[in-house]
């Protein structure tokens, strides 16, 4: 990458995080001063497929057959502060290892080799990037310079089901583990200085839907064999997170749902505490303080105490496949499904030096939150997580979802400028000249990317005005 011309970040939306690589070296990862892709949403977060897309060659399917196809909307969470003439671009590719980014991806020949022509102009409007081209708000109005054309719509029909699933007469395996193509975004600023091309892509994880009827049941009856397990008839209740007694589909993952912000004074809910009142770590409600894209009046230096407020029910329990394997000289597990990514070997080349045998068990989980928290000025942490670092075993118990051990997703956003004369109320007020610089229209911005571990993925924005 240091043989490139241009100034140029990629950013991977992989399948549970947002990882940054820069030229030269990447500043501060919370600070949004020049171009970044900072999140890039699919709804819906996750496709179950029936068997039949999976089980029947395309070529062996009755003329018209039908098959549930999807409507994808894409949105893409890109700024750039400095404002300028924007260039975004987004296209679809196959799962690849070797290409994660698709740099050497040529769509010509997957395009070529469809069935008819209906076919073939169905996959060029995935396949074929879709360009468009914008100039930044005033950052004035949005100090955050967001790309306001980021909703793209892409049409998941039978024929480009068929092209990411079948190669030739062999279709992948998704018995365990999901099929992973992604969305690749390009977004330039290319009349600026500095930081002015990024690339970004983002997995949309397509796995079996084992609630089909028409999945043959000797397929899942022989996977919970190798895993000493059997179906449920109704959904675990209670689900407990650790060992699974049975599975059950619980279906498609959806995005997480973030419904706004709570301000709060830490001195006051450590006082509540002090006097054995309980307050959850994470905060599921339908009535926040404030929604998800407010706009603040604030005293410069103030310190602003942000509780991210999330819709009940948000955080999902799922299960996954966890595949042991024991060696003489060690083991090493990994996860499959839609919530667990995968592993190499011990040669870090995903082959055994030793003779193993592995075991497959069933696993209970709910998702964890990730945030990640970007500001325009001043100070944030580089992320909040729904669990505690280094914390072992299950989670959960006593009927229902277990909060224990599970740390805050509260964060504390420093603003620049003079001391403030505020008494560290409920909003924060306090001492800050940490970042005496402040955005030239006096306002300053912070966006949260929340992730669930999964792929799903929810964005919300505070704007601040500083009184004068």
């Amino acid at each position: 990458m240091a043989a490139q011309k241009l100034p140029w970040r990629l950013a991977a939306c992989a399948f549970s995080a947002l990882f940054a690589l820069a030229c030269g070296g990447l500043d501060d990862v919370t600070s949004l001063h020049d171009l970044r892709i900072l999140a890039v949403k699919t709804e819906p977060a996750e496709i179950k497929l029936p068997a039949v897309y999976a089980l029947v060659d395309p070529a062996s399917r009755p003329p018209g057959f039908p098959l549930p196809q999807w409507d994808v909307a894409v949105t893409v969470y890109a700024y750039d502060p400095r404002g300028g003439e924007v260039t975004t671009s987004i296209f679809m590719c196959p799962e690849s290892t070797a290409d994660p980014a698709c740099f050497t991806f040529d769509p010509a020949a997957t395009i070529a080799a469809a069935a008819d022509d209906t076919a073939r102009a169905q996959l060029e409007t995935v396949y074929q990037p879709h360009r468009y081209q914008e100039t930044l708000a005033d950052p004035a109005q949005n100090p955050a310079g967001p790309i306001a054309n980021n909703r793209h719509a892409f049409d998941m029909s039978t024929a480009v089901i068929d092209s990411l699933l079948w190669k030739g007469d062999q279709a992948a395996n998704l018995v365990l583990s999901p099929l992973l193509p992604r969305f690749v975004v390009q977004v330039d600023n290319s009349k600026v200085s500095g930081i002015n091309h990024e690339r970004a892509y983002k997995r949309l994880p397509m796995s079996l839907d084992y609630r089909d009827p028409m999945l043959p049941p000797q397929l899942l009856t022989t996977m919970l064999r190798s895993a000493s397990t059997t179906v449920c008839h109704q959904q675990p209740d209670p689900f407990v997170e650790g060992a699974a007694d049975c599975f059950y589909d619980f279906g498609a993952n959806t995005n997480p749902v973030l419904v706004g912000f709570d301000l709060f004074d830490p001195d006051a809910e450590q006082a509540a505490r002090d006097r054995g009142e309980e307050i959850p770590p994470i905060r599921f409600a339908d009535d926040p303080q404030l929604g998800t894209h407010p706009v603040l009046l604030v005293e410069k230096g103030a310190t602003l105490h942000i509780r991210p407020v999330f819709k009940p029910s948000s955080m999902e329990p799922y299960q996954v496949f966890v595949a042991q394997t024991d060696l003489q000289g060690g083991g090493f597990g990994v996860s499959f499904g839609s919530g667990g990514g995968g592993g190499g070997g011990p040669d870090g080349e995903g082959n055994n030096a030793a003779t193993s045998s592995v075991k497959l068990s069933l696993e209970n989980r709910y998702e964890d939150f990730v945030c990640d928290w970007y500001a325009t000025a001043g100070n944030v942490p580089r992320q909040t997580t729904s669990t505690s670092p280094g914390e072992g075993g299950p989670r959960g118990g006593g009927g229902g979802f277990g909060m224990e051990g599970r740390s805050s997703l509260d964060a504390d956003w420093e603003l620049p400028g003079a001391a403030a004369s505020g008494n560290g109320g409920p909003f924060g007020f306090g001492n800050n000249d940490a970042n005496t610089s402040t955005n030239s229209s006096g306002r300053d911005a912070l966006i949260l990317v929340v992730q669930d571990q999964r792929g799903g993925v929810a964005v919300g924005e505070i704007t601040v005005e500083y009184q004068q």
